[in-house]
């Protein structure tokens, strides 16, 4: 049971102290089967921390007002508003709730608080980064003498009790004495560091009290690398037990807007060059054949044991009986030399077996780049050891991809021509690769310039079309006026009471000629409309099918 005081102390100055910070143990969600994560050490995962109380920068500003104001839609145009909500939550400003209904975001009184005065409740209103108020630590005083001012002797102490001055006035967080072993659960450790002011010290602990908190602290930690960007730091040191709880730095505002510039640049450095061969280099070379089995590779061992299955389908239970003796040394051996030399050359291996075919016994896949060659080696007491080579993608099988012992020459001899074959093929494919994307770069460029010799043609028979509309809207308008004029020059026939009409109509002619002549109106040259598929389909000839 544990049973003493915690001491707190004073964080360096380059950290921030964080109380009150993260979720409480409702948010905690519950670990996972043993196994079924992989967490990495807290000193690999260290980075620095951000104050909680910190001023928000103009993003964080925007969506914590958005959600004062209700979260209408339409005014967040940047996808990553609910990253910036999430940060904002851990800093109290903000709850957020999921659910088949959807996302929803209040504010808390903390964030009232923060868009009323600027700052937060527990932040600096006079600090340029708005920290947190901390008082200043006290003058350490001299070290206590045995019997402290009450007169209790060291050794009448109860355990936990920390002999250390505090690095500050006030007085040390306490635990409660009397709390079993079994109840210093996750949820009560992180609410300790929390009360703590965001470092926790535990000093003189028996093995059974370490041990329970060095386990929930554990598990604390697990379960905050699932929610939000809450860290527990935990190390031991002087008999001792030190947890730190602090905020990972907020992601960039940005970085859900990269350029496709940006994104290739990324991908370019992260991507390793690629694994070229080297034929000309290494042509020649003598592969080296190792004397002895015992640092055989894992793949190599592999390799036998199909051998052995293949044998044991085909032959049932008394394969070793029945089926013909191979040379399961010198196989191995093969294999072995096989894998050290594509390891020498940077290639990568791997084993290979179609586990559904009773006659695979399985091959060994030299991986050069992009491009896969597949080796396999078989013989036995009637036949001769060979070793065969078969590309991918297959090829038309020539007589230099089988290697055989004969006379003189065995197979071990052989293998730096083996790897000089399969690094021809590899130059060849990367060649046919290269040329297949300059035929397709050659189309696309040719499509390109079919589509914008389309579009020059469609803007020009556009033109062509409304210069024909305006020569007979010309010749539409003088046939207008000329009948305006007739009308007026037999005004004098018609009647008294119809004369006032035939002029009116003869005035509203001529002004209709006048708005539809092209002469008038002065029509310069006219927009070409956006063409479609369809009407760019008649223009370009052979191409019109990728259309």
């Amino acid at each position: 049971m544990f049973n003493g005081q915690v001491q707190t102390r004073q964080m360096p100055s380059h950290a921030t102290v964080v109380r009150d910070v993260g979720v409480d143990s409702g948010g905690l969600i519950a670990c996972q089967r043993r196994g079924q994560h992989h967490v990495t050490s807290p000193s690999r995962r260290a980075r620095p921390m951000v104050e909680l109380y910190g001023r928000l920068n103009d993003r964080q500003l925007r969506v914590l007002r958005w959600v004062a104001d209700g979260c209408p839609d339409g005014e967040m145009a940047y996808a990553s508003y609910k990253r910036t909500a999430a940060s904002l939550q851990d800093r109290r400003l903000l709850t957020i709730r999921r659910g088949r209904g959807g996302w929803r975001a209040d504010l808390t009184d903390a964030g009232r608080f923060y868009l009323e005065h600027g700052h937060h409740p527990l932040g600096d209103p006079s600090a340029g980064s708005a920290r947190r108020v901390v008082p200043k630590p006290a003058p350490r005083s001299p070290r206590p003498s045995p019997e402290d001012d009450q007169g209790v002797p060291a050794e009448g102490r109860p355990r936990g009790v920390s002999t250390e001055v505090p690095a500050r006035a006030a007085s040390p967080t306490r635990v409660d004495p009397r709390r079993p072993v079994e109840d210093i659960t996750p949820e009560w450790v992180l609410e300790q560091v929390r009360h703590a002011g965001g470092e926790l010290r535990l000093v003189d602990l028996d093995a059974a009290d370490l041990a329970a908190w060095r386990r929930a602290a554990k598990v604390a930690q697990l379960r905050l690398l699932r929610v939000g960007r809450q860290r527990l730091h935990r190390w031991t040191g002087d008999g001792g037990l030190t947890l730190k709880l602090g905020l990972l730095p907020e992601p960039d505002a940005d970085d859900d807007e990269l350029t496709h510039t940006e994104i290739e640049q990324m991908l370019r450095v992260s991507t390793p060059p690629p694994v070229l061969p080297r034929p000309a280099e290494l042509r020649g070379r003598r592969v080296p054949i190792p004397s002895k089995e015992a640092s055989t590779d894992p793949r190599g061992e592999e390799l036998i044991r199909a051998l052995q299955r293949q044998d044991q389908r085909l032959y049932g239970v008394r394969y070793q009986f029945m089926a013909r003796k191979k040379p399961i040394v010198r196989m191995r051996r093969l294999w072995q030399a096989i894998i050290n030399e594509a390891r020498y050359r940077g290639y990568e291996v791997y084993v290979r077996q179609e586990h559904r075919d009773p006659y695979d016994a399985g091959s060994l896949i030299v991986r050069i780049g992009r491009d896969d060659c597949k080796i396999k080696v078989y013989g036995d007491t009637v036949t001769p050891l060979s070793l065969r080579i078969e590309t991918d993608p297959p090829q038309r099988r020539r007589r230099d991809d089988v290697w055989t012992d004969t006379d003189g020459v065995s197979v071990e001899q052989c293998l730096g021509d083996v790897f000089t074959r399969i690094e021809e093929h590899a130059e060849q494919q990367i060649e046919h690769r290269a040329a297949v994307e300059r035929r397709a770069e050659q189309q696309q460029q040719a499509r390109r310039a079919a589509e914008a010799e389309a579009r020059r043609e469609f803007a020009e028979d556009h033109r062509r079309r409304v210069i024909a509309q305006r020569i007979n809207d010309t010749r539409y308008a003088d046939d207008v006026r000329a009948y305006s004029r007739a009308l007026r020059d037999r005004v004098e026939r018609a009647p008294e009471d119809r004369r006032e009409d035939v002029l009116a109509w003869a005035a509203w002619a001529e002004q209709y000629a006048d708005s539809i002549d092209p002469r008038c109106t002065l029509a310069a040259t006219p927009a070409t409309p956006e063409p479609d598929r369809a009407d760019l389909r008649p223009y370009l000839g052979a191409y019109a099918h990728y259309l």
